[in-house]
């Protein structure tokens, strides 16, 4: 039986020999001519359109598709499955471990090294113990999240618009709005495009933390910087900014602002999810696809 032609983007060098040979064996990887593309979700830039005459599908071993162009040709992503996307945790441990360094500043702590235990002034945080946690999203990463901080934050409360959500934890919108700390974990669609916006920043409690793994087109980036700089947001972590796929992230405005500003808001390059375990289990995913589509035709 011929093997589907597929172009493989997504590195997966690091992981096991079993994966190699699954690729080996499944694909023909070395023609030019592509079925298929298992896409790299951290290329800095966008994959323009098809690429390639035969291309019936783009694989993304990840939860979003952002980063590819829709021109018509099918997308596959993990969120299709979403039974299999539960078995990955790495995003919501890293959420819960951007919350405590932002909230006790273990990203700057480095800066202080040279004068030790000088800097117990610029670095005096808070307890969590003592902070209420509001998690918008109650999907992969907020249910998991919610669980992983229960035992930290002093109250944990998620909000989500699936009718089916129910429990102590699911508040109103408005409950989150005015917890100590703020995360974001939403889906991005069209319609939650800045989804945080002036006005959602407004609502906020004064001298609260802001956390975004989710999308950085789901917040207006200029309202949170705007949030920032008139102290009513106290500090921001995120992991994912508004125009990180433009080839020209360094003229991005949050990027600038960070780079300026490390006191009040801390970067990551988008690498949630950029674990072994994870992207492991992501590619064994989009190889079982493809093979998937194969055997549909």
């Amino acid at each position: 039986m011929k093997k589907p032609i597929v172009r493989i983007d997504a590195p997966y060098y690091f992981m096991p020999e079993k994966v190699k040979k699954m690729v080996d064996d499944s694909f023909d990887h070395h023609s030019t001519d592509f079925e298929y593309c298992i896409t790299n979700p951290g290329n800095s830039h966008k994959y323009l359109g098809t690429p390639w005459l035969n291309l019936k599908a783009w694989i993304t071993p990840s939860t979003g598709k952002t980063h590819i162009t829709d021109d018509g040709t099918p997308i596959h992503c993990l969120s299709d499955d979403p039974e299999y996307v539960k078995t990955i945790t790495a995003s919501a441990e890293y959420t819960l471990g951007m919350i405590i360094s932002c909230v006790r500043k273990m990203d700057i702590a480095y800066k202080y090294l040279d004068d030790w235990r000088g800097a117990e002034n610029d670095m005096r945080g808070e307890e969590l113990s003592e902070k209420s946690l509001g998690i918008i999203g109650y999907g992969r990463i907020g249910e998991k999240l919610e669980r992983y901080a229960r035992e930290l934050f002093g109250s944990v409360h998620a909000y989500d618009t699936q009718s089916y959500l129910s429990g102590p934890q699911v508040r109103e919108f408005d409950t989150i709005l005015k917890c100590d700390v703020v995360c974001l974990c939403i889906n991005y669609t069209p319609e939650n495009h800045h989804f945080v916006d002036a006005g959602m920043f407004a609502k906020m409690r004064k001298g609260s933390y802001f956390i975004n793994t989710s999308r950085g087109e789901c917040v207006d980036q200029h309202a949170l910087i705007d949030a920032l700089e008139s102290g009513h947001i106290k500090r921001a972590a995120c992991d994912v900014i508004e125009g990180e796929q433009s080839g020209d992230i360094k003229n991005v405005p949050l990027f600038k602002y960070a780079k300026a500003h490390p006191d009040k808001i801390f970067l990551s390059p988008h690498i949630a999810g950029a674990t072994i375990q994870s992207q492991e289990k992501a590619m064994i995913w989009a190889i079982n696809k493809i093979k998937e589509l194969e055997n549909e035709i």
